[in-house]
């Protein structure tokens, strides 16, 4: 199985030993695709997502202010209000002003930009336009709890660890499901090709069939997870060369069916 996602992209006879092979084979092809994509997943979160987390928290170390939480409020050395912008991701910015006690209206957070303001009694969150969420401070344990640079590296080293573990065991089931939902949809396709030949292929051969002539497509997706874009209308190519290796792939298998006579 380990040639397969080749020999599925390179050879079309080999269609020939897929449509020959059980559904549960192809299923464990599935599982096999699976977790070369989400190792690939992983690798591409490391290369791309994970240093943009970190260098947030790296800004986070050195632009915010030690914060003591303490007996229901919020304190900081801050004299007023201070806005604090993330450097290249504008829409992520909060104001803290720990001097201010009345409450934040969502049109405060709108006229700065903001999608948090702390104050010294409560966090206000903006979920969306016009709608502002509180968390009063009220409710925190007596014990203080201080935020400041050391949390922000024990926070970054901590999620680091986290994120590459949870990434590939989310990915590994959401692929499976993704592209046995898949294999179904051109199995439909795979159907239809099927009688307009007029071969004799059962179901199970179609679905088969259909899972790997899939593998082109999903050595496609795993190469653009390392781009920074990816391919304008994808749907309708994966349709339409993930129809066309079915299609010969159905031929292949006609050829070697006996003469009707």
């Amino acid at each position: 199985m380990i040639l397969d996602p080749i020999n599925s992209i390179t050879s079309v006879n080999f269609y020939r030993k897929v449509a020959a092979q059980s559904v549960a084979r192809s299923m464990l092809y599935l599982v096999y695709l699976a977790l070369i994509f989400s190792l690939a997943g992983t690798i591409a979160w490391k290369l791309k997502v994970e240093p943009i987390v970190v260098d947030t928290f790296q800004w986070l170390e050195t632009q915010i202010p030690a914060i003591t939480f303490s007996n229901g409020r919020a304190s900081s050395s801050l004299s007023g209000p201070t806005t604090v912008r993330h450097p290249n991701i504008a829409e992520i910015a909060f104001t803290i002003d720990t001097q201010r006690t009345e409450p934040v209206t969502p049109q405060t957070l709108q006229d700065s930009k903001v999608l948090a303001y702390l104050t010294a009694n409560a966090l206000y969150l903006q979920r969306e336009p016009g709608r502002v969420e509180v968390y009063p401070l009220t409710n925190m344990q007596s014990k203080p709890v201080i935020i400041d640079s050391a949390f922000y590296r024990s926070a970054r080293s901590i999620m680091s660890r986290v994120l590459t573990f949870i990434v590939p065991v989310v990915i590994l089931p959401l692929f499976f499901l993704w592209k046995t939902l898949s294999s179904l949809f051109y199995s439909l396709i795979a159907l239809l090709i099927n009688g307009v030949m007029g071969a004799s292929l059962g179901y199970g051969s179609l679905f088969s069939i259909s899972v790997y002539a899939q593998t082109i497509v999903i050595a496609l997706q795993t190469i653009f997870l390392f781009m920074p874009r990816g391919i304008p209308l994808f749907p309708f190519i994966a349709v339409a060369v993930t129809g066309t290796y079915i299609w010969l792939a159905i031929r292949k298998n006609a050829e070697t069916e006996p003469a009707r006579t």
